[in-house]
């Protein structure tokens, strides 16, 4: 994820909020202290003026205290995050930011850590990668689940960490997990055979084949091509893992070779038939209007 999508879904999470919380009266606790509600509320309506670091720092105070509730805490946060976008003019409370980020990213509450986890990555912060692979090594020592940890991972743009995740791919039993892995692997042109040969192994899952397909097509779009042309061509394949790959040599200008081959137009043109699945009839009829037939 860039830094253009995350403060535009960042922004988008505090519209929510605010709109969510309209409507939420300020009304006294039986202690003369307001209600979480109101509290939520007059958080994300702050207007920040990056003179006043007040307001930044008692923040930073309600991000940290683990006694608050964690929708408290959660609105801090997001503020937080609002502001970390003023640019220069946050400079002066960054290091306290990430200060607490770093604490938050341990937090008891899983929803914290996690949406630590995610800020340090999109900070460039060190720390947040060692956690995370600490996790995937360790399950024990794990903060967020691997298919998330991966997720987070695949933000930061470390190489080296894709051994670790072809580990993770090979040894889990975790769906979520190994869709994540095949997502991230994209990126690797090492993981190119990992990726080809979940492809053409038919007692993976669909899901997965499917995953893998769009994957090598990334990581080495020759073999990707030379694969997904026989899996098209093979009558006994799985339809969904089929659609996949047609589609892509439909779309995709380098595959052209394959396009223009008389003999595997034929074997698309057979894939419109009712017998097969309605996604890979769709694929086979852009295929053949692509050729214009």
């Amino acid at each position: 994820m860039d830094e253009k999508r995350y403060r535009k879904r960042v922004e988008a999470e505090v519209a929510r909020s605010r709109g969510a919380r309209r409507k939420s009266a300020r009304r006294p606790t039986h202690d003369g202290r307001s209600s979480t509600k109101a509290r939520i509320a007059e958080i994300d309506a702050m207007q920040f003026d990056p003179r006043d670091g007040k307001s930044i720092g008692r923040l930073i105070k309600v991000l940290e205290d683990t006694a608050e509730p964690k929708e408290l805490r959660l609105a801090a946060f997001r503020a937080l995050k609002t502001a970390s976008f003023l640019g220069p003019a946050f400079a002066p409370y960054r290091a306290d930011y990430l200060k607490a980020l770093r604490a938050a990213a341990t937090d008891h509450e899983p929803e914290i850590r996690e949406e630590a986890l995610e800020t340090l990555v999109m900070e460039k912060v060190d720390f947040a990668r060692r956690l995370l692979s600490e996790g995937l090594k360790d399950p024990r020592k794990a903060l967020v689940p691997p298919a998330k940890a991966i997720q987070l991972l695949s933000y930061d743009g470390h190489a080296e960490v894709a051994p670790l995740v072809r580990q993770v791919f090979a040894r889990t039993a975790d769906l979520a997990a190994k869709e994540a892995a095949l997502r991230f692997l994209s990126s690797d042109p090492a993981s190119a055979a990992l990726l080809s040969r979940v492809l053409k192994d038919r007692s993976q899952p669909a899901r997965l084949r499917s995953l893998s397909a769009t994957a090598l097509r990334v990581a080495n779009s020759k073999t990707f091509e030379r694969t997904a042309r026989t899996i098209v061509e093979d009558r006994k394949e799985n339809d969904d893992v089929k659609a996949t790959c047609l589609g892509a040599l439909t779309l995709i200008k380098d595959f052209h070779k394959t396009r223009d081959d008389p003999s595997f137009a034929k074997a698309v043109a057979s894939l419109k038939g009712p017998k097969h699945s309605r996604a890979l009839r769709a694929s086979a009829r852009r295929f053949m209007s692509r050729l214009g037939k």
